[in-house]
């Protein structure tokens, strides 16, 4: 997310809060917690022009947990490809931090 100023009308002081429309979620995995079983996944999202975050998003039925930022590469792909080789213990760690 990045705060733009609108420079248009009325609301020429007021900051808009702008989402990147090319946020790019990508499924990496499992991870097997006592019975529960969480579906991975990593959100891309564009940080400047060749620089891209990513950040884990952690589901199971309901529930979802999403750490900050954690990844930062020149591309995508990068991104993608780093989540999946992220170990099992990173993984438990940061869903343990995520979850509060």
């Amino acid at each position: 997310m990045i705060l733009r100023k609108n420079t248009a009308g009325s609301n020429a002081a007021r900051p808009q809060l702008q989402i990147w429309a090319d946020e790019v979620e990508a499924p990496i995995g499992r991870l097997a917690e006592g019975s529960d079983s969480w579906e991975l996944h990593v959100v891309v999202e564009p940080v400047q022009a060749d620089l891209y975050r990513g950040r884990i998003s952690f589901r199971m039925d309901e529930e979802r947990y999403e750490t900050a930022g954690i990844l930062l590469e020149e591309t995508q792909k990068a991104v993608i490809e780093q989540a999946g080789k992220l170990p099992g213990s990173v993984l438990h760690q940061l869903l343990a931090s995520a979850r509060g």
